[in-house]
């Protein structure tokens, strides 16, 4: 995060958990397929969704150094622990 976003109110970094009002399922990028499956099933849709423009970037660990992943844990420490992640 840079000087210019931090004195900006981008949604982008407000954690997710300040969205969570009223919500009975949380759908995991990581379970996409089964997660929307289950929803499927629970309201009577049958649709897939493509992946397209799929990604070639590297796994994140090679994005941040010890600065950043500081900033991230720091930021998110609620999600983190809200939605089971670990992080660093």
């Amino acid at each position: 995060m840079n000087k210019e976003y931090s004195q900006r109110n981008c949604s982008h970094f407000i954690p997710q958990n300040k969205f969570m009002t009223s919500v009975d399922f949380i759908g995991r990028y990581e379970n996409f397929e089964k997660d929307l499956s289950y929803l499927g099933t629970k309201y009577g849709i049958e649709k897939t969704i493509p992946h397209v423009n799929k990604s070639k970037n590297k796994p994140w660990q090679e994005y941040y150094n010890d600065e950043s992943v500081k900033i991230v844990s720091e930021l998110y420490a609620d999600d983190i622990k809200m939605f089971g992640y670990s992080f660093g």
